[in-house]
């Protein structure tokens, strides 16, 4: 009697292996909901227009770099500084 007692010390319990991948495809399945819904439309939307305008800013300071000799002057220190 106490071999079987010993034996199911070893097992483990179904409750905490089968609630982690449950709980994991929850999580992927409530992402992806939001990912898609219109509040996540609207996000991506947000973040691809500030990256859009911090590309320009970037774009527009190195073109003002090329027109002024001395800020280019004074990247190039910076840069050697590096």
């Amino acid at each position: 009697a106490g071999s079987s007692s010993s034996a199911g010390a070893f097992l483990t319990p179904r409750h905490h292996s089968a609630s982690r991948p449950t709980t994991r495809v929850y999580n992927i399945i409530d992402d992806l909901k939001l990912i898609f819904s219109e509040d996540g439309r609207a996000n991506r939307e947000a973040y691809a227009q500030r990256e859009r305008e911090e590309m320009e800013a970037a774009q527009r300071e190195i073109m003002e770099r090329r027109r002024n000799p001395e800020i280019m002057e004074k990247y190039e220190e910076d840069v050697a500084k590096r």
